[in-house]
C-alpha cells in the first residue's frame, strides 16, 4: 500500500496565501460596508471619487508586481540568488515621485472633486507612495516562495485598515479618516515586508543576479492588468 506523500511548506504556503487573499478580498468589502454606514451617504460618495484615484496608482503597480513575482521565481529555479536592492531603491523613489505628484495636484483635484477640504487628497498623495513601494518586496517574497508570510502579513493589513478606519471615522476625520486608515495599513505592510525580504548580504552580491524587469514587458503587463480592470 503507498502512502501519500505529506504537502510540502511551499504547498501549504499557498494554499495559505490563496486563502488570506480571499480574507483580504472579504475585509476590504468589509471595510466598505462599515465605512459607507459610519459616513453616509455624502462623505462616503466623496470617499468614492478619491477611490477611483487610488485605482490609477494600485492597477498598474499589481501588473508590475505580477512581473517581479515571476522573474524572482525564474531566477531562484535556475539555481542563482537574487539580489533586489537596487530594484528596492529605484521604486522607493517612482513612489515618492507618485506621491508628489498628486501633492502637487491636490488644489485642482479638490475643484475637479468639488471636495469641502484638500486635507483627503493629501492623505491620498502621501498614501500613493505605498503601494509604489510595496512592489518590489511583495513581489520577491512570493518569488522566493514565502507565500504564507506574504499572505499573514496582506490579512494584518487588513485588520488594520478596519481598526484604524472606523477609530478615525468615529473620532470626526471623515473622509480623511478612512484615507488615513489606508495609509496605515499599507504603511505597516511595507515596514513587514522589508524586514521579511532578507536582502541579499553585501558578500553575496558578486554572485547574485539583480533583480530587474524589461520596460517594454513591464509596460505590458501593465496595460494588460489595467485593461482587464477596466472591463470589470
Amino acid at each position: 500500500m503507498r502512502l501519500r506523500s505529506l504537502p510540502s511548506p511551499v504547498d501549504l504556503g499557498r494554499f495559505w496565501f490563496m486563502l488570506a487573499l480571499a480574507a483580504v478580498g472579504v475585509g476590504n468589502m468589509g471595510f466598505h460596508v462599515i465605512v459607507s454606514r459610519l459616513m453616509g451617504p455624502a462623505e462616503y460618495g466623496a470617499f468614492g471619487s478619491l477611490l477611483a484615484l487610488m485605482v490609477l496608482v494600485t492597477v498598474p503597480a499589481g501588473g508590475v508586481q505580477t512581473l517581479i513575482t515571476a522573474r524572482t521565481a525564474r531566477i531562484v529555479e535556475s539555481g542563482r540568488l537574487v539580489d533586489g536592492t537596487a530594484a528596492f531603491g529605484r521604486f522607493r523613489r517612482a513612489g515618492a515621485i507618485c506621491a508628489i505628484a498628486m501633492l502637487a495636484a491636490a488644489p485642482l483635484l479638490q475643484g475637479f472633486l468639488r471636495l469641502d477640504s484638500i486635507w483627503p487628497i493629501c492623505w491620498l498623495a502621501l498614501y500613493c507612495l505605498f503601494p509604489v513601494a510595496i512592489v518590489v518586496p511583495w513581489g520577491w517574497l512570493c518569488g522566493q516562495g514565502k507565500f504564507a508570510v506574504v499572505g499573514t502579513i496582506a490579512i494584518a493589513g487588513t485588520v488594520i485598515r478596519i481598526s484604524v478606519g472606523i477609530l478615525l471615522i468615529q473620532a470626526g476625520f471623515g473622509v480623511s479618516g478612512a484615507i488615513m486608515a489606508s495609509v496605515a495599513a499599507d504603511s505597516c505592510q511595507l515596514v513587514a515586508l522589508y524586514l521579511a525580504s532578507n536582502r541579499v548580504r553585501a558578500r553575496d552580491r558578486a554572485r547574485a543576479v539583480s533583480l530587474g524587469i524589461d520596460p517594454r514587458a513591464a509596460i505590458g503587463g501593465v496595460l494588460a492588468v489595467t485593461g482587464l480592470w477596466l472591463l470589470v
